[in-house]
Protein backbone atom coordinates (compact mmCIF):
# COMPACT_ATOMS: atom_id res chain seq x y z
CA UNK A 1 0.00 0.00 0.00
CA UNK A 2 1.65 3.27 -0.80
CA UNK A 3 2.07 5.73 1.86
CA UNK A 4 -0.36 8.34 0.84
CA UNK A 5 1.75 11.38 2.03
CA UNK A 6 4.06 10.86 -0.43
CA UNK A 7 2.15 10.89 -3.82
CA UNK A 8 4.61 12.34 -5.84
CA UNK A 9 6.89 9.46 -5.41
CA UNK A 10 10.34 11.97 -7.07
CA UNK A 11 9.88 13.69 -3.70
CA UNK A 12 11.95 11.01 -2.11
CA UNK A 13 14.48 10.61 -5.06
CA UNK A 14 17.97 12.14 -5.91
CA UNK A 15 19.31 11.71 -8.65
CA UNK A 16 23.72 11.89 -8.03
CA UNK A 17 24.01 15.57 -9.41
CA UNK A 18 21.12 16.86 -6.85
CA UNK A 19 22.98 15.05 -3.82
CA UNK A 20 26.15 17.01 -4.98
CA UNK A 21 24.42 20.43 -5.02
CA UNK A 22 22.64 19.61 -2.00
CA UNK A 23 25.43 18.78 -0.18
CA UNK A 24 27.86 21.89 -0.93
CA UNK A 25 24.75 24.21 -0.24
CA UNK A 26 24.79 22.27 3.25
CA UNK A 27 28.18 22.96 3.82
CA UNK A 28 28.51 26.46 2.85
CA UNK A 29 25.55 27.08 4.70
CA UNK A 30 27.16 25.52 7.92
CA UNK A 31 30.37 27.76 7.05
CA UNK A 32 28.83 31.23 6.49
CA UNK A 33 25.79 30.45 9.65
CA UNK A 34 27.42 27.56 11.79
CA UNK A 35 24.34 25.85 13.65
CA UNK A 36 25.71 24.08 16.49
CA UNK A 37 26.31 24.20 19.90
CA UNK A 38 29.47 23.99 22.92
CA UNK A 39 28.25 22.48 25.84
CA UNK A 40 31.17 24.53 27.75
CA UNK A 41 32.74 21.67 28.95
CA UNK A 42 36.28 21.75 27.51
CA UNK A 43 36.94 18.09 27.36
CA UNK A 44 33.53 17.58 25.41
CA UNK A 45 33.83 20.30 23.39
CA UNK A 46 37.08 18.80 22.08
CA UNK A 47 35.64 16.16 20.22
CA UNK A 48 31.56 16.32 20.38
CA UNK A 49 30.06 17.16 17.34
CA UNK A 50 26.57 16.19 17.92
CA UNK A 51 25.23 19.25 19.71
CA UNK A 52 23.57 21.05 17.24
CA UNK A 53 19.47 21.24 15.09
CA UNK A 54 18.27 17.51 14.36
CA UNK A 55 20.17 15.79 16.63
CA UNK A 56 19.34 13.80 19.50
CA UNK A 57 21.75 13.56 22.47
CA UNK A 58 21.50 11.15 25.22
CA UNK A 59 22.88 11.27 28.75
CA UNK A 60 23.00 8.02 30.84
CA UNK A 61 23.55 7.33 34.52
CA UNK A 62 22.24 5.64 37.61
CA UNK A 63 19.99 7.49 40.23
CA UNK A 64 22.54 10.65 41.73
CA UNK A 65 25.17 9.94 39.87
CA UNK A 66 24.92 13.90 37.99
CA UNK A 67 22.11 13.30 34.87
CA UNK A 68 20.47 16.00 36.16
CA UNK A 69 22.84 18.54 37.08
CA UNK A 70 25.08 18.09 33.84
CA UNK A 71 21.76 18.69 31.86
CA UNK A 72 21.35 22.12 34.31
CA UNK A 73 25.36 22.92 33.71
CA UNK A 74 24.79 22.87 29.75
CA UNK A 75 21.41 24.76 29.74
CA UNK A 76 23.23 27.41 31.48
CA UNK A 77 26.41 27.42 29.05
CA UNK A 78 24.64 27.36 25.66
CA UNK A 79 23.05 30.47 26.25
CA UNK A 80 25.69 32.83 25.55
CA UNK A 81 25.66 30.98 21.71
CA UNK A 82 22.12 31.83 20.83
CA UNK A 83 20.95 35.35 18.50
CA UNK A 84 18.14 36.95 18.70
CA UNK A 85 15.15 35.33 18.68
CA UNK A 86 16.10 32.09 19.63
CA UNK A 87 15.76 29.66 23.35
CA UNK A 88 16.40 27.22 25.27
CA UNK A 89 14.04 25.02 27.22
CA UNK A 90 14.42 22.55 29.92
CA UNK A 91 11.31 20.50 30.44
CA UNK A 92 11.63 19.00 34.07
CA UNK A 93 9.27 16.13 34.95
CA UNK A 94 11.41 15.74 38.39
CA UNK A 95 12.37 18.74 40.17
CA UNK A 96 9.97 22.07 40.37
CA UNK A 97 10.88 24.78 38.07
CA UNK A 98 12.16 26.60 41.72
CA UNK A 99 14.42 23.74 41.98
CA UNK A 100 15.52 24.53 38.45
CA UNK A 101 16.43 28.61 39.51
CA UNK A 102 18.16 27.24 42.39
CA UNK A 103 20.92 25.77 40.52
CA UNK A 104 21.10 28.40 38.00
CA UNK A 105 21.39 31.20 40.98
CA UNK A 106 23.79 28.46 42.90
CA UNK A 107 25.63 28.34 39.85
CA UNK A 108 25.73 32.17 38.79
CA UNK A 109 26.28 33.23 42.69
CA UNK A 110 28.15 30.37 44.13
CA UNK A 111 25.89 30.57 46.95
CA UNK A 112 25.73 26.49 48.09
CA UNK A 113 22.50 24.81 46.91
CA UNK A 114 21.89 24.03 50.53
CA UNK A 115 21.94 27.40 51.61
CA UNK A 116 19.01 28.34 48.94
CA UNK A 117 17.06 25.64 49.60
CA UNK A 118 17.08 26.79 53.22
CA UNK A 119 16.46 30.20 52.83
CA UNK A 120 20.28 30.35 55.31
CA UNK A 121 22.04 33.43 53.41
CA UNK A 122 23.22 36.58 55.10
CA UNK A 123 23.15 40.15 53.82
CA UNK A 124 25.79 39.74 51.03
CA UNK A 125 24.77 36.64 50.31
CA UNK A 126 21.06 38.14 49.66
CA UNK A 127 22.89 40.66 47.45
CA UNK A 128 24.61 38.25 45.44
CA UNK A 129 21.24 35.79 45.23
CA UNK A 130 19.28 38.87 43.86
CA UNK A 131 21.56 39.69 41.16
CA UNK A 132 21.65 35.98 40.00
CA UNK A 133 18.03 35.97 40.30
CA UNK A 134 17.65 39.65 37.89
CA UNK A 135 20.65 37.99 35.59
CA UNK A 136 18.51 34.48 35.44
CA UNK A 137 14.94 37.00 34.71
CA UNK A 138 17.01 38.05 31.31
CA UNK A 139 18.53 34.90 29.89
CA UNK A 140 16.66 32.94 26.95
CA UNK A 141 16.64 30.08 29.11
CA UNK A 142 12.19 28.92 29.30
CA UNK A 143 10.80 25.62 30.89
CA UNK A 144 8.37 23.54 30.62
CA UNK A 145 6.99 21.88 33.99
CA UNK A 146 5.39 22.48 37.47
CA UNK A 147 6.02 24.78 40.19
CA UNK A 148 6.17 23.68 44.22
CA UNK A 149 2.54 25.30 44.93
CA UNK A 150 0.93 24.22 41.30
CA UNK A 151 -0.74 21.08 39.45
CA UNK A 152 2.21 18.34 38.97
CA UNK A 153 1.49 17.25 36.04
CA UNK A 154 3.03 14.17 34.42
CA UNK A 155 3.73 15.72 30.67
CA UNK A 156 3.38 13.59 27.44
CA UNK A 157 5.43 13.80 24.89
CA UNK A 158 2.02 16.04 23.03
CA UNK A 159 2.20 18.36 25.77
CA UNK A 160 5.82 19.14 24.65
CA UNK A 161 4.92 19.31 21.22
CA UNK A 162 2.13 21.71 21.78
CA UNK A 163 4.30 23.73 23.88
CA UNK A 164 7.14 24.00 21.09
CA UNK A 165 3.74 25.20 18.91
CA UNK A 166 3.14 27.58 21.68
CA UNK A 167 6.79 28.84 21.45
CA UNK A 168 7.05 29.58 17.90
CA UNK A 169 3.39 30.61 17.07
CA UNK A 170 3.10 32.56 19.81
CA UNK A 171 5.87 33.73 21.83
CA UNK A 172 7.58 34.12 18.52
CA UNK A 173 10.65 32.09 19.28
CA UNK A 174 13.05 29.44 17.96
CA UNK A 175 13.93 26.61 20.16
CA UNK A 176 17.14 26.19 19.52
CA UNK A 177 17.98 23.25 22.10
CA UNK A 178 15.57 21.61 24.44
CA UNK A 179 16.38 19.57 27.26
CA UNK A 180 14.13 16.36 28.05
CA UNK A 181 14.69 15.04 32.35
CA UNK A 182 14.35 12.52 32.08
CA UNK A 183 13.15 9.55 29.87
CA UNK A 184 11.66 7.35 32.68
CA UNK A 185 9.41 10.29 34.07
CA UNK A 186 7.54 11.14 30.70
CA UNK A 187 4.14 10.15 30.66
CA UNK A 188 2.72 7.28 27.90
CA UNK A 189 -0.77 8.42 28.68
CA UNK A 190 -0.94 9.49 24.92
CA UNK A 191 0.67 6.37 23.66
CA UNK A 192 -0.89 2.95 22.69
CA UNK A 193 1.61 0.30 23.67
CA UNK A 194 0.67 -3.17 24.95
CA UNK A 195 3.72 -2.73 27.75
CA UNK A 196 6.12 -0.62 29.38
CA UNK A 197 8.95 -1.49 26.83
CA UNK A 198 6.65 -0.81 24.02
CA UNK A 199 5.74 3.13 25.27
CA UNK A 200 9.20 4.01 25.85
CA UNK A 201 10.26 2.49 22.14
CA UNK A 202 7.28 5.14 21.11
CA UNK A 203 8.70 7.99 23.33
CA UNK A 204 11.91 7.92 21.42
CA UNK A 205 10.69 7.79 17.98
CA UNK A 206 8.69 10.80 19.40
CA UNK A 207 11.68 12.55 20.98
CA UNK A 208 13.72 12.20 17.42
CA UNK A 209 10.76 13.46 15.45
CA UNK A 210 10.91 16.40 17.77
CA UNK A 211 14.04 17.26 16.43
CA UNK A 212 13.45 16.63 12.62
CA UNK A 213 9.84 18.89 13.26
CA UNK A 214 11.02 21.98 15.33
CA UNK A 215 15.08 21.63 13.83
CA UNK A 216 16.26 21.88 17.19
CA UNK A 217 19.01 20.15 19.16
CA UNK A 218 17.65 17.37 22.08
CA UNK A 219 18.84 16.51 25.17
CA UNK A 220 17.31 13.45 26.90
CA UNK A 221 18.57 11.80 29.61
CA UNK A 222 17.87 8.05 30.72
CA UNK A 223 18.29 6.11 34.37
CA UNK A 224 20.41 2.61 33.50
CA UNK A 225 19.36 -0.85 34.81
CA UNK A 226 20.05 -2.09 38.27
CA UNK A 227 22.57 -4.81 36.93
CA UNK A 228 25.18 -2.02 36.77
CA UNK A 229 25.55 -1.85 40.38
CA UNK A 230 26.58 -5.85 40.05
CA UNK A 231 29.75 -4.65 38.24
CA UNK A 232 33.12 -3.77 39.03
CA UNK A 233 33.68 -1.14 36.12
CA UNK A 234 30.16 0.87 36.88
CA UNK A 235 30.52 3.44 34.15
CA UNK A 236 27.29 2.81 32.07
CA UNK A 237 27.28 1.42 28.62
CA UNK A 238 25.21 2.29 25.77
CA UNK A 239 23.12 -0.56 26.26
CA UNK A 240 22.48 -0.14 29.79
CA UNK A 241 19.82 2.32 29.31
CA UNK A 242 16.82 1.44 31.53
CA UNK A 243 13.51 0.41 29.52
CA UNK A 244 14.04 0.42 25.65
CA UNK A 245 16.94 -0.84 23.35
CA UNK A 246 15.60 2.44 21.17
CA UNK A 247 17.53 4.75 23.47
CA UNK A 248 20.60 3.73 21.53
CA UNK A 249 19.47 3.58 18.56
CA UNK A 250 17.59 6.83 18.31
CA UNK A 251 19.96 9.27 20.24
CA UNK A 252 23.08 10.62 17.44
CA UNK A 253 25.30 11.00 20.10
CA UNK A 254 25.51 9.06 24.13
CA UNK A 255 27.09 10.59 27.47
CA UNK A 256 27.88 8.22 29.99
CA UNK A 257 28.37 9.75 33.81
CA UNK A 258 29.52 7.80 36.76
CA UNK A 259 30.70 9.13 40.24
CA UNK A 260 32.61 6.27 42.17
CA UNK A 261 32.19 8.44 44.77
CA UNK A 262 29.11 6.59 45.69
CA UNK A 263 29.88 3.23 44.81
CA UNK A 264 33.36 2.64 45.85
CA UNK A 265 35.69 3.46 48.71
CA UNK A 266 36.98 6.72 49.08
CA UNK A 267 40.72 7.31 48.44
CA UNK A 268 40.96 3.74 46.86
CA UNK A 269 42.98 3.43 43.32
CA UNK A 270 40.09 3.74 40.63
CA UNK A 271 42.98 3.74 37.53
CA UNK A 272 46.26 2.71 37.64
CA UNK A 273 48.75 5.65 36.39
CA UNK A 274 50.32 4.70 32.65
CA UNK A 275 52.42 6.53 30.04
CA UNK A 276 49.23 8.45 28.91
CA UNK A 277 46.98 8.69 32.55
CA UNK A 278 48.19 9.73 35.86
CA UNK A 279 46.60 7.75 38.58
CA UNK A 280 43.09 8.31 39.56
CA UNK A 281 42.06 8.20 43.09
CA UNK A 282 38.13 7.91 44.18
CA UNK A 283 37.29 11.47 45.90
CA UNK A 284 33.53 12.40 46.60
CA UNK A 285 33.73 14.86 44.10
CA UNK A 286 35.65 12.75 41.35
CA UNK A 287 32.72 12.15 38.09
CA UNK A 288 33.96 9.62 34.85
CA UNK A 289 32.39 11.14 31.84
CA UNK A 290 32.72 9.13 28.70
CA UNK A 291 31.44 9.22 25.25
CA UNK A 292 29.89 6.38 24.28
CA UNK A 293 28.33 7.19 20.44
CA UNK A 294 28.24 9.75 18.33
CA UNK A 295 27.77 9.97 14.73
CA UNK A 296 30.71 11.69 12.35
CA UNK A 297 32.70 12.31 15.61
CA UNK A 298 35.19 10.16 18.00
CA UNK A 299 33.61 7.36 20.54
CA UNK A 300 34.24 6.26 22.89
CA UNK A 301 36.39 8.85 24.78
CA UNK A 302 36.76 8.26 28.24
CA UNK A 303 37.44 11.69 31.05
CA UNK A 304 37.73 12.43 34.42
CA UNK A 305 36.90 15.73 36.11
CA UNK A 306 35.31 16.88 39.48
CA UNK A 307 31.75 17.60 39.92
CA UNK A 308 30.89 20.19 42.49
CA UNK A 309 27.21 19.90 43.62
CA UNK A 310 27.58 22.75 45.98
CA UNK A 311 27.79 25.26 43.11
CA UNK A 312 26.55 22.55 40.24
CA UNK A 313 29.68 23.30 38.13
CA UNK A 314 32.03 20.61 36.57
CA UNK A 315 36.16 20.76 37.51
CA UNK A 316 39.42 19.42 36.30
CA UNK A 317 40.17 16.19 38.86
CA UNK A 318 41.95 17.47 41.74
CA UNK A 319 42.45 14.23 44.27
CA UNK A 320 43.26 17.21 47.19
CA UNK A 321 39.60 17.76 46.99
CA UNK A 322 37.39 16.57 49.64
CA UNK A 323 40.30 13.77 50.64
CA UNK A 324 43.50 13.42 53.08
CA UNK A 325 46.08 11.77 50.57
CA UNK A 326 49.38 11.07 50.21
CA UNK A 327 51.53 13.36 47.85
CA UNK A 328 51.41 12.65 44.43
CA UNK A 329 50.85 14.65 40.96
CA UNK A 330 47.94 14.21 39.10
Amino acid sequence: MANKYYEDIGEIVFDPSTISTLTVEAIRAAKQDPDYLTTGIEWLDNHYVTMRPRKVNGIIADTSQGKTSLMHIISANVISQLRENEVAVYSTWEDSVEDFGISWVANTSRIPVASLYHGDVDESQWKAMMTAAAHRAATPLWAFGHTETGRRPRLTMTDIYRAMEYMHDVQKKRVRIIFLDYLQRISTADIRAEGTREGFVEIMNRVKDLALMFNTCVVVSSQVKREIAERKWKQPQIHDAQETSNFEQTCDGVISLWMPGKTEKLGNILLEADRDRNTIYVTENLMLMQTLKQKKGKAPVLSVVDFIPETNEIRRYDPNRNLAMKDHTV
